[in-house]
């Protein structure tokens, strides 16, 4: 239940994000500190994983003002000032893509602006590259895909520089999907080639960020099932679909669920009616650990395709649908 959520989320606050900071009240901060920081940062991602942003924003805010004090109130040096700077950007980018995650896209915006100010100050390629995708991937969600093309080809700069393949699949794939909303179908395609070729070499050039750890082939089978879905061609986006789902790693529970209710919509919009209602109901049980408000558009997309078709099995997983929403 969402209250079980909850629970939960408080239960994981001494490790993600009420991470206390011993000697900062003292104004001694040392490598030790910045590793109980560190600790916090990766519970925040793995909470956001599982549950989604609804009860992770505000431990990461919390998070972020505790990075942001220990560098007012702290007595370090410069080395450890330098990584403390990086660890609040991060954190900002963090808060920022869960805020986005929330429907919260102003707040959104001003995190992301945050961790690119940071950025620059420090000269860091990788948080400037983190954020600038982090806002291509919101302009795409929020239809806004020239401007997601914009920042993407400005972190793909970035990335290609930085030498992680890994990191350039990813954005590749993304700038195939702003592509596709566009309308350039036959350049989408050839960038999502481009990112899964990056992908078969990703064991080669630099290791990837942590930011990128989420990423692999379910992401790329996503992305060619939107490029059939944008072209109207829904039979053909539907295995890509299937197969996305079935590659996503265990832990990645907010994203299996957004790519099951994907697939189930496409079912719909192909006309397989039965498999969409069966594909519904069978990821409803999933839904109360979610707190998402993209997961939340995506029932309420699936609910809008299945109210087209009248089938005694499409009006069953519409009120299940329906009782979800309200």
């Amino acid at each position: 239940t969402d209250v079980k959520r909850r629970t939960f989320v408080t239960a994981t606050m001494g490790t993600a994000a009420a991470v206390t900071i011993p000697g900062a009240t003292s104004n001694a901060v040392g490598t030790a500190h910045l590793e109980d920081l560190r600790a916090g940062l990766a519970a925040l991602r793995t909470l956001d994983s599982a549950h989604g942003s609804g009860g992770v924003l505000p431990l990461a805010i919390q998070h972020l003002a505790r990075v942001r004090r220990v560098i007012e109130m702290g007595t370090y040096p410069a080395s450890i000032g330098q990584r403390l700077h990086l660890l609040a950007g991060q954190t900002a980018a963090i808060c920022g893509f869960l805020a986005f995650d929330s429907g919260r896209q102003e707040q959104a915006r001003r995190f992301f602006g945050e961790a690119l100010a940071t950025a620059a100050m420090l000269k860091d390629e990788n948080l400037t590259t983190q954020a600038l995708s982090q806002l291509g991937l919101q302009a795409i969600y929020e239809n806004r895909p020239r401007t997601a093309y914009d920042f993407l080809q400005a972190a793909r700069y970035r990335a290609e520089a930085m030498g992680s393949v890994k990191l350039q699949s990813l954005i590749a794939v993304r700038e195939a999907r702003a592509l596709a909303m566009m309308g350039d179908h036959g350049q989408a395609q050839g960038e999502l080639a481009r990112g899964m070729r990056l992908l078969e070499r990703s064991g080669r050039g630099r290791p990837a960020p942590d930011w990128v750890s989420f990423y692999g082939p379910a992401e790329i089978n996503l992305a060619q099932g939107h490029l059939y879905s944008a072209a109207g061609r829904h039979s053909a986006a539907s295995p890509y679909f299937r197969t996305s789902v079935k590659q996503l790693p265990v832990g990645l529970v907010r994203n299996r669920v957004n790519y099951r209710l994907r697939l189930a919509h496409n079912l719909a919009l192909a006309g397989e009616a039965d498999e969409a209602a069966a594909e519904a109901l069978a990821v409803l049980d999933e839904l109360p650990a979610i707190s998402s408000a993209r997961t939340r558009r995506h029932v309420t997309d699936l609910h809008r395709a299945l109210s087209t078709i009248d089938s005694p099995t499409t009006r069953d997983a519409t009120e299940a649908l329906a009782a979800r929403l309200t």
